[in-house]
């Protein structure tokens, strides 16, 4: 089986990818489905440039499978999945059917959290915001931080942030960010995972040595702060219970579990 998705169906052009929005209407809601419809981030396929009754979205690591799922086109998708992308389905579709189908125990389904839009107490949020410990400098990523963190290479924390969007200079028109610097090191930081016009989705990480120093509330406050002053909304979906709890501790409440499910090569 392939695992070009790219070879299949037909590329939609960013101005009519809103057109594919219906398929979507049972999967968990990201500001990477919405980034990818507006046309600001992403890939989207359709079965064809005249039939439009299927299809798929994708971002960096995430990938998302709607609409007719009864056709050769949707088992030729299905059999061209990549490993290790998030793979968000309507749960009991028969999307899922097929991939559990076509793939058996390779597939596997794994819990996140999702917390709806929250509202936010500005004045704790400055507070938390302007806690940062001695030692420590926060500074927004310039072009400068966002090429230095696509260059490091074999340092897990930088590795999912700013390079999934191609360049820093795509990162800089599109993204925002912040880091944490000791010494000139990074040891912490969050950024825009993916983009839409009205919110979006965080990546934040923290060096393990410098865990339980505050460093990650610092730098959310800083970041939703941000978010705020530009009217958008900065959406948390976290995929452990940890990440849960630092959330509510910034002020985001009611999470709700969702499933996603990974292909990998190996059970």
């Amino acid at each position: 089986m392939s695992h070009s998705l790219s070879a299949w169906g037909y590329a939609v052009p960013p101005a009519h990818r809103a057109s594919l929005a219906p398929l979507f209407s049972g999967t968990s809601h990201t500001y990477i489905l919405d980034g990818v419809l507006e046309g600001l981030i992403g890939e989207a396929r359709a079965v064809h440039d005249t039939d439009l009754s299927a299809g798929y979205l994708t971002f960096a690591d995430v990938l998302y499978i709607g609409g007719n799922a009864d056709s050769p086109e949707a088992r030729d998708l299905i059999s061209r999945l990549p490993f290790f992308k998030a793979l968000f389905l309507a749960p009991n579709s028969l999307w899922l059917e097929l991939a559990r189908e076509t793939w058996g125990k390779n597939l596997v389904e794994i819990e996140r959290y999702t917390f709806p839009r929250a509202i936010f107490d500005v004045e704790r949020l400055r507070g938390q915001a302007s806690s940062l410990p001695e030692g420590f400098c926060i500074t927004p990523i310039d072009i400068s931080l966002a090429q230095r963190i696509i260059d490091t290479q074999e340092v897990p924390i930088l590795e999912d942030h700013i390079r999934h969007f191609g360049s820093a200079e795509d990162f800089m028109r599109r993204g925002f960010g912040f880091c944490i610097l000791a010494q000139n090191e990074i040891v912490a930081l969050i950024s825009t995972y993916a983009v839409s016009r009205s919110g979006v989705e965080i990546q934040i990480s923290t060096h393990p040595d410098y865990w339980r120093r505050g460093l990650a509330t610092v730098l959310g406050a800083t970041f939703i702060l941000h978010c705020l002053e530009h009217g958008l909304d900065p959406h948390w979906d976290a995929a452990n219970v940890a990440s849960c709890r630092l959330a509510e501790k910034l002020g985001y409440s009611g999470y709700t579990p969702y499933p996603v499910w990974l292909l990998v090569d190996e059970v």
